[in-house]
């Protein structure tokens, strides 16, 4: 017993000095300038606040959801910079079993914190809603089924990113035994098909509103337009 404890230590010692996975056939590992994605990810982030920003300009009548995002967004940011340091976007053989440790501690965090500011985000933009497009009961029915529907969904979503493996450590330490983890594909999957639903949904109610109004068509398309600007 004791000496396959030994053993399994040692292993984990060559893993967290070593890859964190093995290399292709003909490729070595390449701890410092290897391959990266660490552009695209900047790029990412920079197009993630910027479309932030242009949605929080709309969110005056918001104010206390619109800076909770806003402080979740600077969370984010600097979680997203700091797993740059860690193996982000890199081929995992390129990337020590130490850092890709850090690296998953980071990468739960980021999942936390982006699910976080987009629910604060969308409920900003739903109470803006309210006071803008519910003239009419079924408007504000339309506004309450989408916030709640929301709200419910991301704080679900929170507490499954938080423990999606037990014991927690399981997320970032694949040496762990008898271990239960959620199929994050599946997680993802779902997180996607609900994000794309919800937009649309939350884009209809000023679409449903504006084309109700006495007013030419050409004026309808236009403020449409106006609004369906977001979704670039």
């Amino acid at each position: 017993m004791a000496q396959d404890e030994a053993r399994r230590r040692q292993e984990i010692d060559a893993w967290l000095s070593g890859p964190a996975s093995e290399p292709p056939p003909g490729v070595a590992s390449n701890f410092i300038d290897g391959p990266s994605l660490h552009d695209y990810n900047d790029g990412t982030t920079v197009g993630f606040v910027c479309d932030t920003v242009e949605k929080e300009h709309k969110m005056t009548a918001a104010v206390a959801t619109s800076v909770l995002a806003w402080l979740g967004l600077v969370a984010f940011s600097i979680v997203i910079a700091e797993s740059d340091r860690y193996g982000s976007g890199k081929h995992t053989w390129d990337v020590r079993g130490s850092d890709y440790v850090v690296y998953n501690k980071l990468a739960n965090a980021v999942q936390l914190t982006y699910t976080l500011v987009i629910l604060l985000t969308k409920v900003s933009i739903l109470l803006l809603y309210f006071r803008l497009f519910s003239p009419t009961r079924v408007m504000r029915v339309a506004i309450h089924v989408n916030l709640w529907a929301n709200v419910l969904y991301y704080v679900v979503v929170s507490f499954l990113v938080l423990l999606m493996c037990n014991p927690r450590e399981a997320i970032w330490n694949p040496y762990l035994e008898n271990v239960k983890c959620l199929d994050t594909r599946a997680l993802k999957i779902t997180s996607a098909s609900f994000n794309l639903i919800s937009d649309l949904a939350i884009l209809f109610i000023p679409i449903f509103t504006v084309w109700r109004l006495q007013m030419q068509r050409k004026k309808k398309l236009m403020t449409i337009a106006v609004f369906t600007s977001g979704l670039l």
